[in-house]
């Protein structure tokens, strides 16, 4: 009996839920993870039931489901659906960014795609996640801004991107800025520590004294979560394209121009 109702368990239950995480949508995920989380629950309290009607008074131990096993498996593969999917949308986002790295002019309003993004945040956290513990929630939403940070930092750092202008560093800045608002509007200080990295490496760029960063306790103080190999590399970009902004102010050289634009493309 107890081998019968375990294969049904295992095979007819949690086995039909997990073949539809392949779903695309992270809503759908999130009621499967919570209907495997009831299933786990109630395997736990089958085995107990299990245990106490048993007719052998001489047996001992235990009585344990492998279902109860399955569907705690099948519960770790749910919430890295939810991670795949979350994270996969944020980098169809951030491949939308269009920064002109050449550009003559700073920015003032915050890029497209940011807006999309911090939208697309805040849709997620207010109806496909809603469902999920405050716990859980947190640790998707610390994961998404973590891949979103690493993405956007990519970005600048791409070998096709040559020379970046102080005007092009200031898009990036009112970008940063306008994710770290959003962040903090969340109420959680661990998730806005998560953009360290992001806002410290945009300041350096932003900078005016890079001398601070080659002093180390200038930059254990100022910028001690940008990556050192990472920073440097930046540095090098920007001072070429101050110098090149410099010389011709209102308007970069075509060749310039279009091969940092052409980047994600690989022109030029």
């Amino acid at each position: 009996m107890v081998q019968s109702i375990d294969d049904l368990l295992c095979q007819n239950v949690c086995q039909s839920l997990v073949d539809r995480l392949a779903s695309q949508f992270p809503s759908q995920i999130v009621q499967i993870l919570t209907n495997l989380e009831h299933f786990e629950t109630a395997c736990h309290e089958l085995e107990g039931l299990l245990f106490r009607a048993r007719s052998s008074p001489s047996a001992t131990g235990p009585i344990t489901l492998v279902a109860t096993e399955r569907f705690k498996n099948a519960k770790k593969r749910a919430s890295d659906r939810i991670f795949e999917l979350v994270n996969s949308k944020i980098d169809q986002l951030v491949e939308t960014a269009e920064y002109d790295w050449m550009a003559s002019r700073p920015a003032t309003e915050p890029s497209a795609y940011m807006l999309e993004l911090t939208r697309y945040l805040s849709d997620i956290s207010n109806s496909a996640l809603l469902a999920l513990p405050e716990e859980v929630k947190g640790f998707i939403y610390f994961d998404a801004l973590s891949h979103a940070k690493d993405a956007i930092l990519t970005l600048p750092l791409d070998d096709g991107v040559r020379r970046i202008t102080p005007a092009a560093v200031s898009a990036l800045a009112v970008d940063t800025r306008f994710l770290a608002s959003f962040v903090e509007g969340l109420g959680d200080p661990l998730l806005l520590d998560n953009l360290d990295e992001l806002t410290q490496t945009v300041a350096l760029m932003s900078t005016e004294n890079v001398d601070e960063y080659f002093d180390v306790a200038t930059r254990n103080r100022k910028y001690g979560k940008v990556d050192p190999l990472r920073g440097q590399t930046l540095v090098a970009k920007v001072q070429e394209g101050a110098q090149i902004a410099s010389q011709s102010p209102t308007k970069p050289p075509e060749r310039e121009r279009f091969g940092t634009l052409g980047s994600r493309f690989r022109f030029g």
